[in-house]
């Protein structure tokens, strides 16, 4: 069941509260020019009355007639921002949310260093996919992911970029809280168990960890840096946290 967020609910109570009150102005005003000024003064609060409830009424007919195409392009919407095995962000959507967190008007008044990135890989997923099949894989990512989103959902947003790739931004955090947090989730991930149809697979990942300045850089310069990071964690044997201050 697609439960709409609030937004939404607004939306649908605004055009119901806006067709009654369209409905009772264009009645009353029929009923001024049909009865004239006294008849119309005599019937008036009986006239808005049945006016306000046939509106209101209308609304909601039309808002049960509609509701299935407000559902369907809500979860267009949804899926156009989401991963489909996953449930979590997708590329596009980090990119758009990272663009938002590193816009100058954002963090006005703040210190400029204004948020880390964390580049995560699990390390061996070609192995996991040979020993657990296609599926195991599968439910690896997604336990994987949903750690991770769990992990960033008061602090920040993480998305899946492919394969067996993840990005996590920490908005408004220093260098300290990000390998903190990295820390902890490669400690998470070390210890799942993670059920498939061929056994329990066991599972570590690798972590870079990268400051962000939104006056200094784009979007992708920053995730080449965590990216490199990344490379440099793997390099060091994998199941690590690496971190990069500068460029």
């Amino acid at each position: 069941m697609t439960v709409m967020p609030r937004t939404v609910w607004r939306i649908i109570i605004t055009y119901i509260c806006g067709s009654t009150a369209c409905a009772l102005v264009i009645a009353n005003i029929i009923a001024y020019l049909v009865l004239g000024r006294a008849s119309y003064a005599d019937l008036w609060p009986q006239a808005s009355l049945i006016t306000f409830l046939t509106g209101t009424l209308t609304g909601m007919v039309f808002f049960i007639h509609l509701r299935p195409y407000f559902l369907a392009s809500y979860e267009q919407h949804l899926a156009s921002q989401r991963d489909f095995l996953t449930g979590i962000d997708n590329r596009s959507r980090f990119y758009a949310r990272m663009s938002t967190s590193m816009a100058p008007s954002t963090h006005r008044g703040k210190n400029t260093q204004t948020g880390v990135i964390i580049a995560i890989d699990i390390d061996y997923f070609k192995a996991i996919n040979d020993n657990f099949g296609h599926s195991g894989g599968d439910a690896v990512l997604i336990a994987v992911a949903h750690g991770l989103r769990d992990h960033s959902r008061a602090t920040g947003f993480v998305a899946r970029f492919g394969g067996d790739e993840f990005m996590m931004a920490l908005p408004d955090h220093n260098m300290q809280d990000g390998i903190a947090i990295a820390e902890h989730m490669r400690d998470a991930i070390a210890n799942m168990a993670i059920e498939t149809r061929r056994g329990t697979a066991c599972v570590t990942a690798s972590f870079g960890v990268v400051p962000y300045r939104c006056e200094e850089c784009q979007v992708d310069d920053v995730l080449h840096r965590a990216d490199t990071a990344l490379y440099d964690a793997k390099a060091n044997g994998r199941n690590c946290v690496v971190w990069r201050v500068g460029q």
